[in-house]
């Protein structure tokens, strides 16, 4: 409901006299075509201007609106992608705890700079992707992922069908096969 109240504060910001002056003008002729009281006789020419009116006022009307709201649609889509780019390797090694430079320069597994962001994909109905300690083995509770999630893998370093993973400061392992 939010999302409409803005889109109508923004069309009335983004409209000058003449969109109020059609929105009149389309509201009088719904009116007419509702409402009308004239004899038998004249009531098709009245509700044929009426209905003319209304559509000539109504198309420009509805055409700003979802111009408005595509253009919203589009800042929105914007705003997230670049709010995604900032997602760097400064903000990963925040959410590590600050290892960036821990394991030493040379140490490709927790290098943060070598992981990518991936889609986990073609899990079946009701299941979901886990995380692991080692490849195959226990499971990391609180480490699951869902069709559609985002994944950070490491972009070089996998094991026996296993990517090495990173979650919210924790690396371990996921099954290649659900992660596109």
């Amino acid at each position: 409901m939010k999302r409409f109240f803005d889109l109508g504060d923004r069309y009335a910001k983004e409209s000058s006299w003449k969109d109020f002056a059609l929105v009149k003008f389309c509201l009088f002729a719904m009116g007419l075509m509702a409402g009308t009281q004239v004899p038998d006789r004249y009531k098709k020419p009245v509700i044929g201007t009426a209905a003319g009116v209304f559509a000539l006022t109504y198309v420009p009307l509805m055409a700003k609106v979802f111009r408005i709201a595509f253009q919203m649609t589009n800042e929105r889509s914007q705003k997230m992608s670049e709010d995604m780019k900032k997602l760097d390797n400064e903000l990963l090694n925040q959410v590590s705890g600050g290892n960036d430079g821990q394991f030493g320069p040379q140490d490709m597994v927790h290098n943060l700079a070598y992981y990518v962001e991936h889609k986990v994909a073609h899990l079946p109905a009701g299941t979901c992707l886990v995380m692991q300690a080692q490849p195959a083995g226990a499971v990391m509770p609180g480490h699951q992922f869902y069709n559609g999630d985002t994944i950070w893998v490491h972009g070089r370093y996998w094991e026996g069908g296993y990517f090495l993973a990173f979650d919210n400061g924790v690396y371990g392992y996921v099954d290649a096969q659900y992660v596109i």
